[in-house]
């Protein structure tokens, strides 16, 4: 899908920094603002190739197409700023 927008293939790498490294980071809470930065960027690359046609359309029930889409790039976005907190490994 990156090579279909003109993009090198290398950056496929970035996926998968931004859906396993990332989230690990956050979930040992290890760098954990680096993790969820990492989720951000990711989710915003997915929103921007993948679903960029859907982005304000409602599901059957009223709901927003992408609410788990949005939901995770906001949750990272505000770890990203507010930081993991006292459970945090090397408290940063």
């Amino acid at each position: 899908m990156l090579e279909g927008v003109g993009l090198p293939s290398v950056f496929a790498y970035g996926v998968l920094v931004g859906e396993v490294l990332g989230p690990i980071l956050v979930l040992i809470g290890w760098y954990a603002r680096v993790g969820a930065g990492l989720i951000a960027i990711n989710m915003l690359v997915a929103l921007a190739l993948v679903h960029s046609h859907e982005l304000f359309q409602l599901s059957e029930n009223g709901a927003l197409q992408l609410e788990l889409q949005y939901f995770f790039l906001f949750v990272s976005v505000a770890l990203a700023f507010a930081g993991p907190g006292r459970f945090s490994v090397n408290r940063t």
